[in-house]
């Protein structure tokens, strides 16, 4: 599954193109003013969901079966979310995602799989945070891949991981950076002994940290050359173990 919103930034598509590459179908969303679609994923019952951005709304769609359209719309005032920007599986046949309720402010969102909200929390700090990326846990909560700059003792950005449990309460908070340059988380995922990897970018490389169950640094590296932009978007962990 591929979306895009160009050409046109009032349309947002998602494309199904099939094992041997040949194109199925796509299905496009429509704004007066922007339509970004900027997550999907395929869970465990066979059910296709999108989230994205609809005219300054969060948005969220369903494809039952992968194929047949269920569509949720939700506005501001149904979960005070202004945007979508990730969005992954969680337990259950239910999906966990992540976005802005307002500039600066993360909020999070899971919903079931009938679509209905199962709830909504936002991380709200003293100053600005972002974030991107999230990986539905083994508990039924959440872990959250961010930037911050409302826990930091400088003018740089600092990563940061928190974790939900599965009634979308705060379990922690871990600030990973430097204080000497900007660093961001933009992917994570839970790993096989329970703990999680996180990746993004520390001083224009890419930075992949491994962490417990707590979120305490079990190691970190940094990778890249040293001229141009280096960044991670995605976490994954191989079957040897490694990411």
């Amino acid at each position: 599954y591929q979306t895009d919103t160009y050409p046109n930034p009032n349309r947002g598509t998602i494309y199904r193109i099939g094992s041997n590459g040949a194109f199925n179908w796509a299905t496009s969303f429509y704004g007066a003013t922007a339509a970004y679609l900027s997550g999907v994923v395929k869970t465990s019952d066979n059910r296709l969901w999108v989230s994205g951005t609809i005219n300054s709304k969060a948005f969220v769609a369903s494809f039952a079966d992968g194929v047949t359209y269920q569509g949720y719309y939700f506005g501001s005032s149904q979960t005070g979310l202004i945007s979508l920007n990730a969005i992954a599986e969680s337990t259950s046949n239910s999906v966990v995602t992540v976005g802005e309720v307002s500039s600066g402010v993360i909020g999070v969102i899971k919903f079931a799989q009938a679509g209905n909200v199962l709830w909504a929390k936002s991380i709200d700090g003293a100053s600005y945070d972002a974030s991107y990326g999230l990986a539905g846990t083994s508990d039924g909560g959440a872990i959250i891949a961010s930037l911050t700059s409302s826990y930091v003792s400088g003018s740089y950005y600092n990563g940061m991981l928190t974790k939900l449990d599965a009634s979308g309460n705060h379990s922690w908070t871990r600030v990973i950076g430097t204080n000497a340059y900007d660093d961001n988380l933009l992917g994570v995922v839970q790993t096989s002994d329970g703990g999680y990897f996180t990746v993004g970018n520390s001083n224009n490389k890419i930075l992949a940290v491994k962490t417990d169950a707590s979120g305490n640094i079990s190691w970190a590296r940094a990778v890249g050359q040293t001229t141009g932009q280096w960044n991670a978007y995605e976490a994954v962990q191989n079957s040897d173990g490694g990411y």
